[in-house]
């Protein structure tokens, strides 16, 4: 079990890596989330199948079933804003705000 944890907290660490040293793209911005996102999901699921909690699979499901649809929305909203802007860069969201 360590062994899977220390692949899950690689992963976590490589998704925090890239968000941390990335200021252009908003594309590699989302990446580096679903990486953490998936470095979190397989932490729950190594843990939850440890204990052989079915309850406790239903919800890590659930979680990836979250991040699914998180992922679709951001890129929808990106293919929305580079119709119009014709750009994606993360200097450029600014006009997003209120």
């Amino acid at each position: 079990m360590s062994l899977n944890c220390l692949i899950s907290a690689i992963i976590i660490a490589i998704g925090c890596y890239g968000f941390l040293l990335n200021k252009r793209s908003v594309i590699h911005t989302l990446i580096s989330l679903e990486l953490m996102y998936v470095g979190l999901s397989l932490i729950l699921i190594i843990n939850f199948m440890s204990t052989q909690n079915y309850i406790s699979q239903l919800i890590a499901l659930i979680v990836l079933a979250s991040v699914a649809a998180e992922a679709a929305v951001g890129l929808s909203l990106l293919v929305f804003r580079f119709r119009i802007k014709s750009t994606i860069d993360l200097e450029s969201l600014d006009l997003l705000h209120g």
